[in-house]
């Protein structure tokens, strides 16, 4: 069905053109609410302009307090200049903003200050500060900056923070992994925060600096350092960049990368950006010299500052007419270079549907990049996978029951160069530039123009997606030796049901043959899962005190989209942030992802254990109710969601 669409953009598609793009966007230090950011959204909307697309710059009040549904706008900040100085028992400059932007931790506060430097092992637990003075000094700290800043700065008084840490990857990137790397690190301040300054150093320059004070320490010595930073905090604005090929009708398909982050972030996520501009402009040609028609449904391109310039955008429009979008989000990836794999992220299970059966179906044709000895079959060159949903990227907003629309991403990851001053332009390959490229042209083409014949099409692919995963599901069942319990076959017959209803947004109907179909599919599969003692024959019974808590609560949204926690921080009172941390450490590898989907399940009627079931079987969590119920009643003291008593 799509084949004539993906060859008349290959024809099209300039990865030259989109290199040359993304070499001038890398230019421009694009923090959000930042003079950096603007000039980069300029230079995009005139390249759209120039590409024949109705296009403009829609500015939102960026001040510390404008909401944009639960997220709380920043000051817009301008740095002139940073340096840190080692000014005792020697004077060396050990950081520079004009040498490196992200030598300078984002968002540092103004100050011109010498002080003694002390050594923290992490800083990250109270008791550690317990046997050291930091008040009015400079802290040194591999740690997570915002729980430091938390503690250092805000109850124990230093007055800056140095950096050498690296954020890990596990199994990938350690603090080593790329020793001489800086971390693109950044404060996120809130309307109550006592603002302060900070540096980043990197991790071999930081184990420097470590032996060097604790030799130091030995001869009864400290370390001082001077620190001179030069910026500003104002009210200002963020900027979204949204272009538009009109259709037929007033549906809409979305396209939508972030344009933000510190010079030069080539594939985080300059990538992005340039694929979509090119991926407009390739678009917008064939339009224009009637290769294509003008399409059904309009297409839209949105550069936005990822997540808040998202929310702005959309807390300023209706969506019920959109329908479905995709996210490219650090795409462009040397394969050799980064050790990255290229990714289909799909929408998560609350919004399962037919968009990623699509984007896989693409991908499968453009895989064939060589052929075997017989040519009888075509396979890649490249890493590649699909991934459940992750979250992290402007599609969790998207994809958001309360927004409505469903969008895969489109990624490269585990990156080695990841956040930070490494990730730069001789990192990028214009292949993978042009082969994502082509991918997201075509989908978001096919979509815009997907008739009565295509939508057929497209539900016989979700219903044979459908039936994979029953059947996958039900292997991996026999692979683990595990059981299917009684809740799991409900909750696996809701997401099948879905997809098929998710072609409602094309078609008005209520699909019930192919339901029908489908129901009698999953019938027959479990009653041979059953001959195999695969099915648990009823539900356990006992719950732990948890299990029961989250029994009795039934959580309200109150925000559209996920509510975040972290611009809302000055709410919190200190044993609330002490909670949090602890969740994070225990919860680390699905910290992130837990309270998002655990929203997008929130509909007024669900229990937090109902919540919390729908969410250990997407992602094979464990303990979820012991999370949710200490999270979301954090969310809720705070105001950001609200509880009603549900039946026990």
């Amino acid at each position: 069905m799509f084949r004539p669409v993906l060859k008349k953009i290959q024809s099209r598609f300039s990865s030259p053109n989109a290199m040359r793009i993304l070499s001038s966007i890398v230019q421009h230090h694009r923090i959000q609410a930042s003079p950096g950011f603007r000039s980069a959204a300029e230079y995009s909307a005139d390249v759209l302009e120039r590409a024949g697309l109705t296009t403009e710059i829609v500015s939102f009040p960026s001040d510390g307090t404008t909401r944009y549904f639960s997220h709380v706008s920043p000051e817009e900040w301008n740095v002139a200049e940073a340096e840190l100085w080692l000014t005792r028992p020697k004077r060396e400059r050990l950081a520079d903003f004009f040498d490196d932007r992200l030598s300078l931790i984002q968002r540092s506060a103004a100050c011109q200050v010498e002080a003694p430097v002390v050594l923290l092992l992490d800083g990250e637990e109270r008791e550690e500060y317990s046997h050291i003075g930091v008040k009015g000094k400079i802290v040194l700290t591999k740690g997570d900056v915002r729980r430091v800043y938390e503690l250092a700065v805000e109850e124990y008084g230093a007055i800056g923070i140095i950096y050498d840490g690296m954020r890990k990857i596990p199994n990938f990137r350690d603090r080593f992994t790329i020793p001489d790397a800086l971390s693109y690190t950044s404060f996120t301040w809130t309307p109550t925060d006592k603002k302060c300054f900070g540096f980043v150093l990197s991790p071999k320059r930081g184990e420097e600096l470590r032996r060097l004070i604790r030799d130091e320490k030995k001869k009864g010595r400290t370390c001082t350092c001077k620190a001179i930073v030069d910026a500003s905090f104002k009210p200002g604005a963020i900027e979204v960049v949204s272009a538009f090929i009109e259709g037929v009708t007033n549906e809409e398909i979305w396209t939508i990368a972030h344009l933000c982050h510190p010079q030069p972030s080539a594939n985080d996520n300059a990538s992005g950006a340039s694929v979509l501009l090119e991926s407009a402009r390739t678009i917008s040609s064939l339009i224009r010299d009637r290769t294509f028609s003008q399409p059904a449904r309009g297409l839209r391109f949105l550069l936005v500052p990822e997540m808040l310039g998202t929310c702005a955008y959309l807390s300023s429009r209706d969506t019920a007419q959109v329908i479905a979008g995709c996210n490219l989000d650090m795409v462009g990836q040397n394969q050799t270079k980064c050790g990255s794999s290229f990714l289909i992220d799909s929408p998560p299970h609350a919004s399962a549907g037919f968009t990623d059966v699509l984007m896989k179906r693409i991908r499968e044709v453009l895989m064939s990049e060589v052929f075997s000895f017989s040519g009888s079959y075509g396979y890649p060159l490249f890493r590649h996978t699909v991934t459940p949903f992750s979250g992290g990227s402007d599609h969790a907003i998207l994809c958001d029951p309360t927004i409505g629309i469903p969008a895969p991403m489109l990624i490269q990851w585990p990156d080695y160069f990841y956040h930070t001053n490494q990730d730069t332009l001789d990192k990028v390959d214009p292949a993978m530039l042009r082969l994502v490229g082509v991918l997201a042209s075509t989908y978001v083409c096919f979509l815009a123009n997907a008739d009565d014949d295509a939508v057929d099409w497209l539900l016989s692919e979700s219903i044979s997606a459908a039936k994979k995963e029953v059947i996958e599901f039900l292997q991996s069942k026999l692979r683990n030796g595990s059981r299917v319990e009684p809740s799991e076959l409900g909750i696996l017959r809701e997401l099948l049901l879905r997809r098929i209803d998710s072609l409602k947004r094309f078609r008005a109907r209520k699909f019930n043959r192919e339901k029908s179909e489908l129901r009698r599919f999953v019938k027959s599969e479990l009653k041979s899962a059953l001959q195999l003692g695969l099915v648990e024959q009823q539900n356990k019974s006992t719950m732990n005190r948890w299990e029961r808590e989250a029994a009795g609560l039934v959580p309200i949204r109150v925000h559209r989209a996920p509510a975040d926690l972290r611009s809302n921080r000055h709410l919190l009172t200190r044993k609330e942030k002490d909670i949090l941390h602890g969740l994070r450490k225990k919860y680390s590898e699905t910290f992130s992802l837990l309270p998002v989907l655990s929203q997008f399940w929130m509909d007024g009627k669900r229990t937090l254990l109902d919540i919390a079931q729908l969410v250990e079987f997407e992602i094979s969590s464990k303990d979820t109710a012991r999370f949710l119920v200490s999270y979301f009643k954090i969310l809720s003291r705070i105001g950001l969601i609200q509880f009603h008593v549900g039946k026990k």
